[in-house]
């Protein structure tokens, strides 16, 4: 008689043995992933000289962790469907020095201005300086406010050592994107 000896996480899961929670939720099996989708979420990003895509790449795998299913989105990809997702994650790089309402851009501005369906979702803000960050959260923060968004979490990240502070919005997510 063959005794499994590899550890609970390596044996995998029984379809047998799935069973629903008290909220209908299925524990367990193939109900695992359809009720992960249930926690997703998407970063939006201004893609403009590439200030963005390397946070980005360390962000998702961080939130990935945190049990969300992440989807990322350049605003060059066109309109986004809020609808499908619990939450969004918003960013822009700062170009220049940060000085006299250079960020966000125009692109970004009218895309933020242009976003629908944001009423009540949570959205988190990051934007990623050479210099210095400047007043470009808070002008984000207010674009997307007259939309119905409720920012729960802002940062400003440094382009020399984006990984460095990377786990701060992550952990706000979990705690806020419920």
């Amino acid at each position: 008689m063959a005794v499994n000896c590899l550890p609970p996480y390596e044996q995998g899961v029984d379809p047998a043995f799935t069973k629903r929670g008290r909220s209908g939720r299925v524990f367990g099996g193939e109900g695992v992933l359809a009720d992960l989708k249930s926690n997703r979420i998407c970063i939006v990003y201004d893609g403009t000289k590439g200030y963005c895509q390397r946070f980005v790449r360390e962000l998702a795998p961080l939130l990935e962790q945190r049990a969300f299913l992440v989807d990322t989105h350049s605003i060059e990809q066109g309109p986004l469907h809020t609808a499908d997702y619990v939450g969004l994650i918003v960013g822009c790089p700062v170009l220049g020095l940060g000085m006299r309402h250079q960020a966000p851009g125009p692109k970004m501005t009218r895309y933020l201005s242009e976003l629908s369906n944001l009423e009540g979702l949570p959205v988190g803000l990051f934007c990623v300086y050479a210099t210095r960050a400047g007043g470009v959260l808070g002008r984000m923060r207010s674009l997307l406010g007259r939309n119905g968004a409720e920012v729960v979490v802002e940062q400003a990240i440094w382009r020399g050592a984006p990984g460095r502070e990377a786990h701060v919005i992550p952990t706000e997510c979990m705690v806020r994107m419920r």
